[in-house]
């Protein structure tokens, strides 16, 4: 949208992609319905919305989006299917990321925030995301984590920039292979550790 290839207002028809299980509103929807891309950023990052998000992969492309984050420094980042597809993750295709490519994307969402719109429009998306039970658990609603979480079948991400009096950090926290209950409250811990040491030893 920054450089005019897209209009972030034009609409796209939610039955461009097919109906898929897990987060978001859209597979509640019957009947015929389109989204701009704008109100599919905000459903894929504030609910998690997998319809949306695959809506966007189909648009924009897998090749363009791995582009774009090669382009960002994130070298670790492959998008290889789209969301809920367990046909390619029985193929072997899966998506993978580093918790240093989330830190150099947050870090430039982070930098455009205050460049225009688009960079605010991002900044701000990430501040409403509205699961909040692994590492803000116990920051408490005052604190402001702009965040993304990820959920899978035993695995449990989060990660995003928090804006304290004390400056802002990146923290990032990926997990695999653990029961998903366990690792909700492993990342609740590790978020209050972060929260001691933010509060009490930094100077």
């Amino acid at each position: 949208a920054r450089t005019e290839q897209l209009d972030i207002n034009d609409t796209v028809p939610l039955s461009r992609t097919p109906r898929v299980e897990g987060g978001g509103a859209l597979q509640e929807l019957v009947g015929k319905h389109s989204f701009t891309y704008l109100e599919l950023c905000r459903l894929m990052m504030v609910l998690s919305d997998n319809i949306a998000t695959n809506l966007l992969i189909t648009v924009l492309g897998m090749e363009n989006i791995n582009a774009r984050a090669e382009k960002l420094g994130m070298d670790e980042m492959e998008l290889n299917r789209m969301m809920m597809d367990f046909n390619a993750l029985a193929e072997g295709r899966d998506n993978h990321i580093t918790a240093m490519s989330l830190a150099r994307l947050y870090k430039h969402i982070f930098e455009c925030r205050d460049r225009d719109a688009y960079g605010r429009e991002m900044w701000n998306i990430l501040g409403r995301q509205q699961f909040r039970d692994i590492l803000p658990f116990y920051w408490g609603e005052g604190i402001r984590f702009h965040h993304k979480t990820g959920s899978l079948d035993r695995v449990e991400h989060d990660g995003g920039v928090i804006e304290t009096f004390r400056g802002h950090f990146c923290f990032i926290l990926l997990m695999s292979d653990i029961d998903n209950d366990r690792g909700k409250e492993l990342g609740a811990q590790v978020g209050r550790i972060m929260k001691e040491f933010v509060e009490e030893a930094l100077p």
